[in-house]
């Protein structure tokens, strides 16, 4: 399948999943994974949002998915050109991550700080 096919094929999936095809989601997962290549944004947050949700109505996220969750942000907005060193960007991502995951009091600073602890811990 060439890059062209895939994407066409990642986008009528998109499609049908925007409609309420919840089996258009595995779809796609299987494809990302089958082809080695990055999920686009729909898919991980299809994925992962209703996951969050339910944690978040449990209890807090767990620290490890929240700041990976966060960090993925980040670096999309730093691939748009956002700089890391504002810390506006941080309030970008807080505000996806309270629309998205449902976390109601998530500020900034609690942005930045998961993307420290995140960024820390891909080193180790």
């Amino acid at each position: 399948m060439t890059d062209a096919e895939l994407n066409d094929e990642l986008e009528q999936l998109r499609e049908q999943f925007e409609s309420g095809d919840s089996e258009a989601l595995r779809q796609a997962i299987t494809l990302c994974f089958g082809f080695g290549i990055i999920a686009p944004e729909w898919i991980a947050d299809g994925w992962l949002a209703p996951l969050f949700r339910e944690l978040n109505d449990r209890s807090e996220m767990p620290q490890d998915i929240r700041s990976a969750a966060v960090f993925a942000i980040v670096e999309r907005l730093r691939a748009q050109g956002h700089k890391t060193t504002n810390l506006a960007v941080y309030d970008v991502a807080a505000a996806e991550m309270r629309a998205k995951f449902g976390l109601k009091r998530y500020a900034k600073d609690q942005a930045h700080a998961d993307c420290v602890k995140h960024c820390k811990s891909l080193r180790s």
